[in-house]
């Protein structure tokens, strides 16, 4: 049987080394920091299952290491129990207001300290258990929307295959160049969602762990997109783009990712001779990424994200678009890891407004 794994961050040696002890002799597979930052480490690292935390410390006290554990999606919902020599009211509403679970009185006594694991521990597995249900159901709703979507360019590839392969000699040669040109947009289409099905895959599982983080230039990334984008539509199609340079800590293929996929959205559900509207700037210790449409993506005044599932295509009846609306899918999971957020607009029912904020 898997051993449950816990962290004890403790700068004090006499109160940590029985701590860790006793932990041990229980079962527990027990990891320990003497400071802050070292916790931070090793909780990234180590992903415990429960983290058990001095409030005073060097280097980053309880408070701060907390902030950073519940940054990290994979400890998003990790036990948090403070230890502390002091439960002012005052300094118990700070931690829970942070995320923290409880707080445990220095010396702890054992059984109180044990009791405490257990029922963090035991729910912990409830949510664990739950957070997998969802994400298989999520990958049921990719598997029974995907089917369509690979069937529909592939039997346009077959189609024209099989009128080439059986009527080629009475064919004029602008005829076979445009029976090609349906082929080839048919490939590229099924290539683009097998592509996107793969991302979204990667996101939901553990495969979908973050990538390695860099400081990257957002009008670099972002012209980079707008050039991509631009050329898989009409000419005629146009991109205003107002870009400051800002140093953005995270994956540019992410990051490159969910730009793509707005974009994409933009044009897609938008007046054919409006232009698209591109703007950043910077606020509060946020990135603001904002694109602006001539046409309604979403019903008005409603946030998409919480109040549809991931595969939702809105206006379908009027644009006729293909795809299973994964590409909204796909940034809303990549906007959670990295603590953003996406709020959509459609005041007036025929401009549609989308803001990406992101921490810097």
């Amino acid at each position: 049987m898997k051993r449950e794994k816990i962290l004890v961050i403790e700068d004090d040696e006499g109160v940590r080394g029985p701590l860790v002890t006793m932990l041990e002799l229980e079962g527990f597979e027990v990891q320990e920091a003497r400071d802050g930052k070292e916790g931070i480490e090793r909780a990234t690292q180590y992903e415990p299952d429960i983290i058990l935390c001095d409030v005073m410390m060097p280097q980053k006290d309880g408070y701060e290491v907390l902030l950073n554990i519940r940054k990290c999606e994979r400890l998003e919902y990790t036990p948090f129990l403070f230890l502390t020599a002091k439960t002012q009211p005052e300094e118990i509403r700070a931690g829970m207001n942070l995320g923290a679970e409880d707080y445990l009185t220095k010396p702890v006594d054992r059984q109180v300290l044990l009791n405490a694991v257990s029922v963090r521990l035991s729910k912990k597995r409830r949510i664990d258990s739950f957070r997998s249900e969802c994400e298989q159901i999520a990958r049921l709703q990719v598997a029974s929307r995907l089917p369509h979507e690979l069937l529909t360019p592939l039997n346009g590839i077959l189609g024209m295959a099989n009128l080439l392969e059986s009527g080629a000699k009475n064919l004029a040669e602008c005829e076979i160049k445009n029976m090609a040109q349906s082929i080839e947009k048919s490939v590229n289409g099924l290539k683009k969602t097998i592509q996107k099905f793969l991302i979204y895959v990667e996101l939901l599982t553990e495969q979908g762990k973050l990538p390695q983080e860099e400081r990257v230039n957002s009008r670099k990334i972002i012209t980079n997109c707008v050039d991509k984008v631009s050329k898989g539509w009409s000419q005629t199609r146009s991109i205003k783009a107002s870009l400051i340079d800002a140093s953005l800590k995270l994956s540019p293929h992410y990051f490159g990712i969910l730009v793509e996929e707005l974009l994409d959205n933009a044009f897609k559900f938008s007046d054919p001779l409006s232009p698209i509207q591109v703007h950043t700037s910077c606020g509060d210790k946020v990135f603001l990424l904002e694109i602006v449409n001539q046409g309604s993506l979403m019903p008005m005044n409603q946030d998409i994200f919480s109040q549809y599932d991931d595969f939702t295509q809105f206006s379908k009846e009027k644009f006729n678009q293909q795809g299973f609306g994964i590409g909204l899918a796909i940034c809303k999971l990549i906007a959670k890891k990295y603590t953003a957020s996406i709020e959509f607009s459609s005041s007036d029912g025929n401009t549609t407004s989308v803001i990406v904020s992101i921490p810097v």
